[in-house]
């Protein structure tokens, strides 16, 4: 399907569009995240690191009126998702947010990145773009809804959809879910796209031209097969160290009346002696080795460490943070690698965030959606990774003691309801 699709999309293809062997390596990047069979290191760490980036955290819609209700009521869902989106942009590269109106309300739309293929650029302005944006399987073949977005860079721009089924262009009426959909909107003043995209920050290394995001584990492809071969290693340890019992080989005979001695079957291994005779050693010998534990967990934990330093982060996100000895300053200090990395993704998160917060404006004002009021996005990310808490309260207390802060910055920090507010 997707040799067919590229085909189709090859033919509108402008100026600096994607290439389909770009298509297909960020395509590799979705389909390897998505890998569930075996340990996932791209997932997990992924997930690491978008939990420190979104928990403790509040990133809020606000605003009165009914337009402020319409966007909440669209990018609300968007918000509830936030940590699904931030280990997704880090797992598959990017996540776009593209929203649309539909049955006279915005909805948004998640898409990995690979679900977008640039036809035309201008330097690192995207003029032209398609999305895959919704695909179904019919009885006669399977369908897919393009939206292609247009823009001329003087506030022109368009929206297109259109529908294909094994490749082949056919009407938007095909599939009864995208009959009402408007198959051409245009508008004017629009200098901006009409969707979000949450990038990982990661530097593909190449030459800084392409406008998709990379895993965050990029480049270390071939660390992370030797982790995964090492802990197959102690996984056959574990299976090649079991316990079994040597038999005296007269166990295994048959007894007078020719049956079979009932032994079990599982873990019990003849014994034999190469002279002929072991009558005089026991009848059962116990084999139980012990395992090289520490070792393998030392080889593991070791490329591990690697995985961390490739990546950037600091040790505590695969491997366990040697805290013991440590003071609360050099624990703080001990993860500002990882607060970098974590504050760059925020970065990204609040700029998809506002662009599809644009987006949604735009397209509520096209289609004529409720106007009376407006809405912004807040974001109070937590700095619990490089920040003690203690620290920062008594700073403040000795700063209101002193004059330098009001007691209203102080409440503000407790996030105390300040007197007489309703």
């Amino acid at each position: 399907m997707f040799s067919k699709l590229w085909q189709w999309l090859k033919r509108l293809a402008g100026a600096g569009g994607t290439s389909e062997a770009e298509s297909v390596r960020y395509e590799g990047f979705g389909r390897k995240y998505a890998e569930c069979a075996k340990l996932n290191l791209t997932a997990v760490v992924a997930n690491k690191i978008a939990n420190v980036a979104c928990s403790d955290s509040d990133v809020a819609l606000v605003g009165a009126g009914k337009r402020a209700l319409l966007l909440a009521e669209a990018v609300n869902p968007v918000l509830d998702k936030l940590k699904i989106v931030a280990a997704r942009a880090l797992g598959v590269g990017g996540v776009v947010l593209k929203p649309r109106v539909c049955d006279g309300r915005l909805e948004v739309e998640l898409l990995n990145q690979d679900r977008a293929v640039v036809l035309e650029r201008s330097g690192s302005d995207i003029r032209k773009i398609a999305f895959v944006a919704e695909t179904f399987d019919s009885a006669d073949g399977e369908l897919v809804r393009v939206e292609l977005h247009s823009r001329d860079g003087k506030g022109g721009y368009v929206i297109e959809q259109r529908a294909l089924k094994n490749g082949r262009e056919v009407p938007l009426t095909g599939c009864a879910a995208w009959a009402e959909l408007p198959a051409r909107q245009e508008m004017r003043g629009v200098f901006g796209h009409l969707f979000g995209w949450v990038k990982c920050p990661v530097d593909d290394r190449r030459d800084g031209q392409s406008l998709f995001g990379v895993p965050v584990t990029f480049g270390c492809e071939t660390l992370m097969v030797e982790i995964l071969e090492q802990l197959d290693i102690f996984q056959s340890e574990i299976v090649d160290k079991r316990t079994f019992i040597g038999a005296d080989y007269r166990l295994f005979k048959r007894d007078d009346a020719g049956r079979e001695r009932l032994l079990p079957q599982a873990n019990i291994f003849k014994k034999f002696d190469a002279a002929g005779g072991i009558d005089d050693k026991p009848f059962f010998e116990i084999y139980s080795p012990d395992m090289r534990v520490g070792a393998l967990s030392d080889a593991v934990n070791f490329r591990l460490g690697l995985l961390e330093k490739a990546i950037g982060v600091n040790r505590g996100v695969l491997t366990d943070l040697a805290a013991a000895d440590a003071t609360a300053t050099a624990i703080k200090r001990s993860t500002v690698d990882t607060f970098s990395l974590v504050d760059a993704l925020r970065g990204e998160i609040e700029r998809g965030l506002n662009q599809l917060l644009f987006a949604c404006n735009v397209l509520a004002d096209v289609c004529r959606l409720p106007m009376g009021g407006k809405a912004e996005l807040k974001f109070d990310w937590s700095y619990a990774l490089i920040e003690d808490s203690a620290e920062t309260f008594a700073q403040l207390a000795q700063g209101v003691g002193l004059g330098a802060v009001g007691a209203d910055e102080l409440r503000g920090w407790l996030a105390l309801p300040v007197s007489g507010a309703q």
